[in-house]
């Protein structure tokens, strides 16, 4: 009888794997708002900290304290951290300590080097969830914005979202040292044309 009930069981399962692809099993997405229930900034520091074996970040303004002490917790924990931000917003003094600190942690980090604004607002953990909408990772999105945070678990989804980073990533230039970088790119940023934003 034990068998019987075994054999069943297979059964059902390779029926599963035939008529249900993976991604129709996936989690779905869980949505937050920053005018009702958990906020963006909490569900963003949740998957952080949940972090496993690495994070990717690409953020347009990352001031938020919550958010850069949820990255370092993940530094700390040996979890390998790559940011890539836009290279305006890294000479406002807020971003500025905080990716100096984040660089000290181990964390590699990297701006845009074409004329428009690096606009992303994405993180992906562990290659299996991605949040992204129009959240910032500022204290003004956080407290006074309408703004919006999906975490999503397809991994055909997380899979596109990984391979769009990569080329991202691909594109940017490392800071290597703080304070050359922070000099020598503000010195570059006062030549260079305005960027173009197209609405």
């Amino acid at each position: 009888m034990d068998f019987a009930w075994l054999a069943v069981v297979f059964a059902l399962a390779f029926w599963i794997g035939q008529n249900f692809p993976p991604e129709a099993l996936a989690p779905k997405a869980s949505f937050f708002w920053t005018q009702g229930g958990p906020s963006p900034e909490h569900a963003a520091v949740a998957t952080l900290d949940g972090a496993k074996v690495r994070i990717d970040v690409a953020m347009y303004d990352l001031t938020n304290p919550a958010v850069a002490d949820a990255l370092l917790r993940a530094r700390k924990r040996g979890v390998p951290v790559r940011l890539i931000t836009d290279a305006r917003q890294s000479q406002g003094d807020r971003e500025r300590e905080i990716l100096v600190a984040l660089r000290k942690s181990g964390a590699e980090i990297r701006v845009n080097q074409h004329e428009g604004l690096m606009h992303l607002k994405l993180f992906l953990v562990d290659g299996k969830l991605a949040a992204l909408g129009s959240y910032n990772a500022t204290l003004s999105a956080s407290r006074r914005n309408e703004e919006l945070l999906a975490i999503l678990g397809n991994p055909v989804t997380v899979a596109g979202l990984v391979e769009l980073f990569e080329r991202t990533w691909t594109q940017g230039v490392p800071i290597m040292d703080d304070s050359a970088f922070f000099l020598s790119f503000r010195e570059e940023l006062s030549v260079r044309k305005p960027a173009r934003i197209l609405l």
